[in-house]
Formats: C-alpha cells, sequence, structure tokens
C-alpha cells in the first residue's frame, strides 16, 4: 500500500507524541499550523522554537535517509506583505535555534548582540529565521532522536550530515512556510565540515 505524503497541514502529533500543535496565534505566519517540542525538558527551554515535519523520508548527500525528518527553527521580526525579507540563519550543531530572544522566549540568545530591533540583522526589516542544523540535538533529526525500529536513540547509527543537508533543511522550511525569496542568509563557520 503507497503511503500518502503528509504536508504542513497534517497534525503535529505526526511523527511522535513529542510535537503538538500551537494555536494559531502563536504562530509567525497566520494561518500556518506550527508545532513546538514538547519532549521532557525540551519544551521549556527552546519555548520558541516551532518544528517543520517533512512528509517525505530525506534522503542525504552521503548517503543515507531520515525516514521521519523534523528541522526545528524559530522565527523573529516580521515577514513583509512581498515576502521577501527573510535573512536564513543556520545555527552550528552545537546551539539551539534560539539565536535571539523574543515574546515567546525572553531568555538571551547565542547571537544576542546581534539579533534584534535596530542591531546588525535587524528583526525591523528582516524576518529572521533560525535554521537548527539537522544532527543538532536541539529539535531537529539527531543522533538523539528516535529510531523507530528500535524505538532508542540513533547514537552512532545516524547517518553522516553535510552542509548540503544542512541547507537543504533550511530549504524545506522555506517551502513549508511557502517563502520563495530570501534576502540573504548567515550562519557560522563550517571549515570542518565540508
Amino acid at each position: 500500500m503507497a503511503r500518502r505524503a503528509r504536508s504542513r497541514l497534517d497534525s503535529c502529533s505526526w511523527p511522535s507524541p513529542e510535537h503538538r500543535p500551537l494555536p494559531p496565534t502563536t504562530c509567525r505566519l497566520p494561518g500556518w499550523p506550527c508545532c513546538t517540542i514538547r519532549a521532557t525538558g525540551l519544551q521549556a527551554e527552546l519555548a520558541a522554537t516551532r518544528l517543520a515535519l517533512l512528509g517525505e523520508p530525506l534522503r542525504l548527500y552521503r548517503g543515507g535517509v531520515i525516514e521521519h525528518p523534523v528541522i526545528a527553527y524559530e522565527a523573529l521580526g516580521t515577514l513583509n506583505a512581498a515576502r521577501d525579507n527573510t535573512l536564513l540563519l543556520f545555527t552550528g550543531l552545537s546551539p539551539s535555534a534560539h539565536a535571539a530572544s523574543s515574546p515567546a522566549d525572553p531568555k538571551p540568545g547565542w547571537w544576542e548582540s546581534m539579533i534584534g530591533a535596530g542591531k546588525p540583522i535587524d528583526t525591523d526589516r528582516f524576518f529572521v529565521l533560525c535554521i537548527n542544523s539537522i544532527g543538532s540535538p536541539y529539535g531537529s533529526s539527531s543522533p538523539t532522536s528516535i529510531d523507530p525500529r528500535t524505538g532508542r536513540p540513533f547514537g552512532i547509527t545516524f547517518p553522516e550530515v553535510s552542509l548540503a543537508d544542512v541547507a537543504r533543511g533550511g530549504y524545506e522550511v522555506l517551502r513549508q512556510l511557502g517563502i520563495e525569496t530570501v534576502a540573504c542568509d548567515a550562519g557560522t563557520s563550517r571549515g570542518g565540515m565540508t
């Protein structure tokens, strides 16, 4: 029997009970369903983090497949009417998508001094989407994710991730949010990952 590809309109309870839908008023893009992390410990730590649940397996650049890929992200600022002011910000593997404080999570982020109204990454100008890299343990699919075949964390069996896979994660979030144009992108140094 063919499996139906899940869409952004499906329940956020898929692929596991670690995800739950948010009230529409908490979403940065009205009318679009959002998810947040409900896993013990992460919900309080990542209060503003949303999840893009990809509807199809993600085939990685160096081989390997993530069957039920999840990309965590946070949004800061406002998407303009032309939908062309997005600044795509990629994290390293160690930080979460919480790059700066927001009304949804007032805790300082890892790039607090750089992101916000009047700062170098100006949220009065840009709609900042901070994408948590695939492989990071802060909401995106990673070695800490549960392998559905075993019911245990993937650990060392998690597929090798490349920069192309991280970029693909950002693309998939943009696609789910219906954003076709990006003003610019930024991110951490990844020299050792090429």
